[in-house]
């Protein structure tokens, strides 16, 4: 669970994530970061997508919470 931030480490360069709410609407989009504000989400459960520079992409489960 996370509540304002949380980071990504990977030992590939990240340059894209994308957030994904519930239904699969894409809320928020990141370029080359690795530390992600995301206190403007309602609490719940997201997506996350990552892309990397060779275009590998990853998903993972977020639990926004307070």
């Amino acid at each position: 669970p996370a509540q304002s931030n949380f980071t990504i480490l990977s030992n590939e360069k990240i340059n894209t994530v994308y957030i994904y709410d519930i239904s699969g609407k894409k809320v928020l989009q990141y370029f080359y970061a690795k530390k992600l504000d995301i206190s403007m989400l309602v609490d719940g459960v997201y997506f996350v997508e990552t892309i990397s520079d060779f275009g590998i992409s990853a998903k993972y489960k977020l639990v926004k919470s307070k």
